[in-house]
């Protein structure tokens, strides 16, 4: 059984008084991926000895493994993969994030110049997720206000997404294009979306977005899940639990694996431990 936690749920398990029993369960009975993200994101964190506190538990969670890419990257090696018919690639971190492996193996080398630099780019990402929702929602609330019927729901709004080939096709299509230099035929959506299932759960994870931030009367703003915690969502349909201690990505994902990515089970931290604590 394969585990992924979220950070949040790795600060959770780093401040539990019972962490070491977790740890000790969890590594028995599970592989544990963590993404890169994991790093980046710890990667972030200002007091020096908590930050090397959680990149030393994401090292020995991963039992000496290389960590998993970001999805971006991951994304481009699927689809490269899919167009040369290989049965399967490395998920690992690349010659592009060689340098997440050695903070993973070295967290000294964590300088408070990196440390700014991570925290800057993850700050723009998010910064440009919220603007491009913020400048959609009026056209959108303008659209409904002229008749066109508002989704009621948020897994009726991805249930439909992910079962529309065209729109599928003009957001997937370009990306394809650029990476192979071939133009991606509208009825190689289905083929390529079952071989590359991370690929429909990371565009469902935008269109969750969409929905939460651009198209819901109620609960929109920026309270919902932030874009890097929504990429996660990427990994669901390679591993069998996801771990938070975030509720609204916990909710996002509970919609998103249950339209694409059924066999993975989202588990709030606190459930896990739990169910770790009394077995």
């Amino acid at each position: 059984m394969i585990f992924l936690f979220d950070t949040s749920a790795i600060n959770r398990l780093l401040d539990d008084p019972a962490s070491e029993a977790l740890l000790t369960g969890i590594l028995a009975t599970s592989t544990v991926w963590v993404s890169a993200l994991n790093v980046i994101e710890v990667c972030r964190t200002a007091d020096t000895v908590r930050r090397q506190s959680l990149l030393c538990t994401l090292k020995r969670l991963t039992r000496r493994n290389r960590p998993i890419e970001v999805p971006s990257l991951l994304l481009q090696r699927l689809i490269k993969a899919y167009l040369d018919q290989l049965p399967s690639i490395d998920y690992s971190v690349g010659t592009e994030n060689e340098a997440i492996w050695q903070i993973l193996n070295e967290p000294s080398l964590v300088s408070e110049q990196i440390r700014l630099k991570l925290f800057k780019w993850q700050k723009d990402l998010e910064k440009g997720f919220i603007d491009i929702h913020r400048e959609r929602r009026p056209i959108l609330e303008a659209a409904f206000n002229q008749g066109i019927t508002r989704p009621l729901e948020v897994s009726e709004f991805l249930i439909a997404y992910a079962n529309n080939y065209d729109l599928l096709h003009t957001t997937i299509g370009p990306i394809y294009a650029r990476l192979t230099g071939k133009e991606l035929p509208l009825e190689e959506i289905p083929p390529l979306l079952k071989t590359l299932p991370e690929l429909l759960c990371f565009h469902l994870a935008w269109t969750h977005s969409i929905y939460k931030r651009s198209i819901s009367p109620e609960d929109y703003g920026p309270q919902n899940a932030g874009n890097v915690d929504l990429w996660f969502a990427t990994y669901l349909p390679r591993i069998q639990r996801f771990i938070t201690a975030d509720e609204r990505q916990y909710e996002a994902f509970c919609t998103i694996s249950q339209v694409a990515s059924p066999k993975c089970q989202v588990l709030q931290y606190g459930s896990l431990q739990k169910r770790l604590l009394i077995s």
